[in-house]
């Protein structure tokens, strides 16, 4: 059974090198096999010129549908021999300022942050085992923190499993922030 939104209308590409055109095609190729449901992949309007060589960025968290976006982009980036690059996103209080850490408020504060991280680093071991995760903060929300990391770090490919609470992971500007297709995986 092959997932919704199959992406056989893409041009056909040459050679040895995987291209973002190439990279959709093996990116739903996995879901296919895996039987993982299906992603909506934003894609940015020059992705045919688009040959980044950087890494296949993954946002986790301690969700179920974290690990199973850890999944898909580790068999990716195994699959065109890519970097897999993890990453949490969690922006400053609602306020948009650091919080303040003093008092028996910030000792809360500190635990529950230790925590959460535990919790994370926990999912993603459940899937592939030890692996490095970077934790990213600051006054923005998570789309915009991951598709500035991605960015950053050159990804070819931002793959996210979004919680359906949160909200602005379909606004266009987050493609044209990460500079590469953004695949959100369908909740299942």
């Amino acid at each position: 059974m092959r997932p919704s939104g199959v992406i056989d209308h893409l041009p056909q590409t040459s050679g040895q090198d995987v291209d973002a055109v190439d990279l959709l095609r093996r990116l739903n190729d996995h879901l296919g096999r895996a039987r993982d449901g299906s992603a909506f992949v934003l894609v940015p309007p020059d992705v045919q010129d688009c040959r980044r060589r950087g890494p296949i960025v993954c946002a986790v968290d301690a969700s179920r549908g974290a690990r199973r976006a850890v999944a898909v982009a580790s068999a990716l980036a195994g699959d065109i021999d890519a970097p897999l690059v993890l990453a949490n996103a969690l922006p400053f209080g609602n306020d948009g300022g650091e919080p303040d850490w003093g008092g028996d408020q910030g000792d809360v504060a500190v635990r529950s942050r230790l925590s959460e991280r535990h919790r994370v680093g926990t999912n993603v071991r459940r899937v592939v085992g030890p692996h490095e995760i970077d934790f990213l903060r600051g006054h923005l929300g998570p789309p915009s923190l991951l598709a500035d990391f991605a960015r950053e770090s050159d990804a070819r490919l931002l793959i996210v499993a979004p919680p359906a609470s949160e909200t602005g992971w379909l606004s266009p500007r987050l493609v044209e922030d990460a500079g590469c297709p953004v695949a959100l995986l369908a909740p299942r």
